[in-house]
């Protein structure tokens, strides 16, 4: 039963979370021309290799792991996979810099609330992220170098994926570390890949008096995914890329920070 309640308490962490990215997409884009393709996607059977959420948009990618709250991730431990993916940050620089700007862990937030429009103090429900190698893997056992990446409330982690700053990495750097999730899993690169699946968001701009609207779209394969969400702009990434990955994969190279 306890099982039970965590899940639905975890699945009510990925519904908040996805409706704020959806109501903040349409704030910032207001659904003009440039409204750009974004995916919000739970990955269903593949969070095992890979994570449970997948957020692309603009030419940026990256995934989350969602929990109920702080306390469960401890429940990472538990995951034969997560050792090793942790044990392999600290052998490699490169992919660590990889993880920090793409695998990140989420969790639901309490406060109480106070306001003169209620009676009494309520609890307000919100959601917090960090990058997952330097959240997770201190707390199950393995040190990595500390995260330059700040943990952020949902609004400034969803604000800068859209802006492109800290969150996401291109399709470059995604396919290569989602490459990486798979040859840990021991599942075969091509065939993973190949069978990554979720919706894209596909804005269809207004035409001849009919409204703009989004319409959910499939993509199979990492291929179609990254045709959907194709970037828009590549001259900040690129700058960011020189800046974070000197190091080779098989270095321990001498820091991640931003």
């Amino acid at each position: 039963m306890t099982n039970t309640v965590d899940h639905k308490r975890e699945d009510d962490v990925v519904d908040r979370f996805s409706r704020r990215l959806h109501k903040r997409f349409g704030e910032v884009f207001s659904r003009n021309e440039e409204h750009p393709n974004f995916a919000a996607t739970p990955l269903g059977g593949q969070d095992k290799a890979l994570a449970d959420y997948l957020l692309a948009g603009k030419g940026r990618y990256c995934l989350i792991e969602f929990k109920a709250d702080e306390d469960a991730a401890l429940a990472e431990t538990k995951k034969p996979l997560r050792h090793a993916l942790c044990r392999t940050f600290q052998k490699r620089a490169a992919t660590m810099a990889r993880a920090e700007d793409i695998h990140f862990i989420g969790w639901g937030t309490k406060q109480e609330l106070r306001a003169p429009s209620l009676p009494q103090p309520e609890t307000l429900l919100g959601v917090s992220l960090s990058a997952y190698p330097g959240k997770v893997c201190p707390l199950i056992g393995h040190n990595v170098r500390a995260s330059a990446f700040e943990t952020m409330t949902q609004d400034a982690f969803i604000d800068k994926f859209i802006d492109g700053e800290v969150v996401g990495s291109d399709a470059k750097r995604f396919d290569k570390y989602v490459g990486e999730l798979f040859k840990l899993a021991e599942t075969d690169e091509k065939n993973g890949k190949d069978g990554f699946q979720g919706t894209v968001y596909v804005f269809v701009p207004p035409s001849d008096g009919a409204p703009a609207e989004l319409l959910s779209i499939e993509f199979t394969g990492i291929e179609h995914l990254f045709r959907l969400t194709k970037e828009l702009a590549v001259s900040r990434e690129k700058s960011k890329v020189k800046d974070r990955e000197k190091t080779k994969d098989n270095d321990l190279g001498k820091g991640f920070g931003r």
